[in-house]
């Protein structure tokens, strides 16, 4: 019997390195599947941040575009208010040779009207 007790120990043994060997691959397997989670999860960060990163690679593209408008719109409200200025310079240009001129009409005016009566009082004299 002691060859079959040796057996049986022997088989015990083998039995309860067995148990451990799975022991260690069921420990392994929950090792595994924890990694594969935590790998799943930063997988997700990383295109969650990749996406984030396209949307604010958009807006800035799009703030550069709108402040190109922007520019442009003050480029040529500039040149307007510049045209506006200058139309203005020769009004008032204009205003004074006009005011010049209808002084200088007025002068010549009055200047008619005193020959006006100068001969129209020679008339009557005569």
């Amino acid at each position: 019997m002691a060859t079959y007790e040796k057996i049986e120990a022997e088989q015990v043994a083998a039995d309860n390195n067995l148990f451990k060997a799975l022991d260690v691959v069921d420990t392994r397997k929950k090792i595994v599947a924890n990694t594969k989670q935590h790998t799943a999860t930063a997988t997700l960060r990383v295109t969650n941040a990749q996406l984030s990163l396209e949307a604010a690679d958009s807006a800035w593209k799009q703030a550069i575009s709108d402040r190109e408008v922007a520019q442009s719109l003050f480029s040529n409200a500039q040149s307007a208010l510049n045209a506006a200025q200058k139309n203005l310079e020769l009004a008032l240009t204009e205003q004074g040779l006009a005011a010049n001129t209808l002084a200088a009409a007025r002068k010549t005016l009055e200047e008619a009207q005193q020959r006006f009566n100068a001969a129209q009082k020679t008339l009557t004299e005569a």
